[in-house]
């Protein structure tokens, strides 16, 4: 059992994530035909939003339900410290075994076109270029502020004060 990099914090991974592809199940209708492909999206989806869910879950901060986010954290919170501990391959918990079996295949599939991983990935990608792009405007804000500063005080011919340093 391998340990899955949802989390940048060695401690905080679920160690006991089971091995294998993500399951789709393949559940017949009533006239014998496979699972119609609207089920199939919904599966996926389903799917994608477990991995970044438990993602959010393992970074987020908040405690007792307090996250702003998603109404879902503290239980995925819950999962995910349960999941870390859980070797049961036949689990009760509710969304274990099958929690540690996405987060298993998440962490082994290399393929960038998979329909499960593909989107995720790109999620935390988008999501990841967005807080650097915030990070930068503050910097920026922070600078344009210093200048603005030292301009005043040259007009009115004080002597500046050392600049706080970026919190």
């Amino acid at each position: 059992n391998q340990q899955v990099p949802v989390h940048s914090s060695p401690a905080a991974r679920p160690v006991n994530a089971a091995p294998g592809p993500a399951p789709v199940p393949a559940v017949t209708s009533n006239n014998g035909g496979s699972r119609p492909n609207s089920d199939r999206q919904q599966v996926l989806r389903h799917q994608q939003q477990r991995l970044l869910l438990l993602r959010h879950a393992a970074k987020c901060p908040h405690e007792d339900g307090r996250c702003p986010v998603t109404p879902h954290c503290a239980g995925m919170k819950r999962l995910w410290k349960h999941i870390a501990e859980c070797k049961d391959k036949k689990c009760l918990v509710p969304l274990c075994v099958s929690s540690r079996y996405i987060l298993s295949h998440y962490h082994r599939c290399k393929d960038v076109r998979c329909r499960v991983c593909g989107p995720v990935r790109e999620a935390i990608h988008r999501s990841n270029e967005k807080l650097k792009h915030i990070q930068v405007m503050k910097q920026q804000n922070i600078q344009t502020f210093k200048q603005g500063h030292e301009q005043d005080l040259k007009k009115n011919n004080a002597t500046p004060t050392p600049a706080l340093a970026p919190t």
